[in-house]
C-alpha cells in the first residue's frame, strides 16, 4: 500500500487556486443585487423603481411582475398524511408579488455593471408596505384565530403524518405502573456554510440553453426544481459546481435567487453574477429544525418498556423547501424503535408548513423557508429517558433502554 501523502486538492486549495462560484467570471458579465423585505409579513401597497432605474450604471430592474409565470418545484414528499390527506405545498413566488411572508424575501433584482452599482441602485427602490400580523411560533400559528399565512392552506397546518397502532399503545399506557414524560425544544439552525449563496447565469439564445454556476451539493435534484419552476427544459440546464465551501443540506435546492438570475441573463443577453453577503446568506438561506419534541414511555413495575408516544410539532417557516416535509416521517421510526425492542409505540407528525408530530405536523409562520440538517437527523429527535421524570434508578434504566431485555416488538400510537 503506498504512502498517504494528503488529499489531492488541498496544494490547490491552500495555495489560493481554488474555484469557488465567486471566483468565475464570465465576460462580458453584468451583477445583480437583490431587495429584501424589512417585514415579516406585510402587503405590498406600492413599489417605486424610477429612482433606482435613473442610478447610474444600472442596466435593468426586475420585479414578481417579470417572473409571475415560474411555477413551484413539487416537494419531494408524495406518501399521504392523515386521512389520506396530501402534504400542502404553497406558491413560492421567485420575486414578491403583492405580499411578503418572511424578513428577506426577495423583491426586486437590480442588475448593473458593477456590483456596487446594483446595490446602489437596490437602495433607491421605494416600497410602501401594509403590516399584517405575524407569527413566528408554531403553536401560535396553529391556534384558533391565528392570522392565516396562505390563503390555500387553512390553519396554517402543512401537513398531519401519524404512524402506528393507536389501540395498542392506549391499551399498554392503561395498565402501565409508570409514565414518565419529557418536552424538548430543537432550536432553529442555519447551516451557514464557509462560502455565501452566489450564482452566475449565462444564457446562450442560439441553443436556449443556460449555465448557472452555484455551490451546489445535488446537482440531481437542483437540475429538476430549475426546470420546474422556469419552464425550461432539464437538457436545456447546465449546473457547474466545482470547489464548494460547505453545505450542510441546504446546497441543494433551487433558491429564488437562482431562477431570478436566469431570467435576467435570457432578458439581458449576457451573464449575470451575484454573491451574497454573509448577513444576506444567513437572512435568505434555509433554516432547519426548529422543533418541539414530546415523548411518553409507560414502564411496568419492573422498569420494562411498554409503549412510546411521540409527538413533533415543526416549525418550516413561511414556505416548504424542496424536501418539504420529508425529514421527520422518514425513514421510519420502526427501524429506531427496534433497535430497543420496544413493543408499541405511537409517533404523530406535524408539520407547519412544516411540523411535526408522531403523529407529526407541520406549521407555518412569517419566516424565512425551513428546511431539516440531514447531516443531524439522528440526534434531532432524540427523547433521552435519563432527563425525563423517571424514578427508575439508573442501572434500571440503563438496562429498559439500551438493552431491551423482555420487551416485545413495535406499534405506534398518538397522544
Amino acid at each position: 500500500m503506498s504512502e498517504f501523502k494528503g488529499r489531492r486538492e488541498d496544494d490547490r486549495l491552500l495555495s489560493g487556486r481554488g474555484r469557488y462560484t465567486a471566483d468565475w467570471n464570465l465576460p462580458g458579465q453584468l451583477y445583480g443585487f437583490f431587495l429584501r423585505s424589512d417585514h415579516a409579513h406585510a402587503d405590498i401597497a406600492s413599489l417605486n423603481l424610477e429612482e433606482a432605474k435613473r442610478s447610474p450604471d444600472t442596466v435593468a430592474v426586475f420585479t414578481g411582475e417579470d417572473v409571475k409565470d415560474f411555477k413551484t418545484a413539487p416537494p419531494l414528499v408524495r406518501f399521504p398524511g392523515r386521512s389520506g390527506a396530501a402534504l400542502k405545498q404553497p406558491h413560492r413566488a421567485t420575486l414578491a408579488r403583492e405580499r411578503v411572508r418572511f424578513v428577506g424575501q426577495e423583491i426586486a433584482l437590480v442588475v448593473a455593471t458593477s456590483a456596487a452599482a446594483a446595490q446602489d441602485a437596490a437602495e433607491k427602490i421605494e416600497v410602501e408596505y401594509r403590516d399584517l400580523p405575524p407569527l413566528v411560533d408554531a403553536e401560535a400559528a396553529l391556534a384558533n384565530g391565528a392570522p392565516q399565512l396562505h390563503a390555500d392552506i387553512p390553519g396554517n397546518l402543512s401537513f398531519d403524518y401519524e404512524y402506528g397502532n393507536e389501540a395498542a399503545v392506549n391499551e399498554a399506557f392503561a395498565r402501565a405502573a409508570h409514565v414518565t414524560r419529557v418536552v424538548l425544544d430543537s432550536t432553529r439552525v442555519v447551516g451557514n456554510p464557509m462560502e455565501p449563496k452566489a450564482a452566475l447565469a449565462a444564457y446562450d439564445a442560439g441553443s436556449g440553453s443556460f449555465d448557472l454556476y452555484s455551490p451546489t451539493q445535488g446537482i440531481t435534484l437542483i437540475l429538476g426544481s430549475l426546470a420546474a419552476i422556469t419552464g425550461v427544459p432539464r437538457e436545456k440546464i447546465r449546473v457547474h459546481a466545482h470547489d464548494i465551501g460547505g453545505g450542510f443540506g441546504i446546497r441543494s435546492d433551487a433558491y429564488a435567487e437562482y431562477c431570478a438570475l436566469m431570467h435576467a441573463a435570457r432578458a439581458l443577453g449576457k451573464p449575470v453574477k451575484w454573491v451574497a453577503s454573509r448577513a444576506e446568506t444567513t437572512m435568505s438561506d434555509y433554516h432547519g429544525r426548529a422543533a418541539k419534541l414530546t415523548g411518553e414511555l409507560a414502564l411496568d413495575r419492573d422498569g420494562k418498556f411498554l409503549a412510546l408516544r411521540i409527538g413533533w410539532l415543526v416549525n418550516a417557516g413561511a414556505y416548504l423547501s424542496h424536501p418539504g416535509g420529508v425529514r421527520a416521517p422518514s425513514p421510519g421510526a420502526d427501524e429506531h424503535l427496534a433497535h430497543h425492542r420496544l413493543s408499541r409505540c405511537r409517533a404523530p407528525e406535524r408539520r407547519l408548513p412544516r411540523r411535526a408530530r408522531g403523529r407529526g405536523s407541520g406549521a407555518r409562520d412569517r419566516r424565512r423557508p425551513h428546511r431539516a440538517a440531514p447531516a443531524q437527523s439522528d440526534s434531532e429527535g432524540s427523547l433521552p429517558v435519563q432527563d425525563a421524570d423517571c424514578d427508575l434508578d439508573l442501572r434500571q434504566r440503563r438496562s429498559a433502554w439500551f438493552d431491551g431485555s423482555g420487551l416485545e416488538g413495535i406499534a405506534l400510537g398518538e397522544f
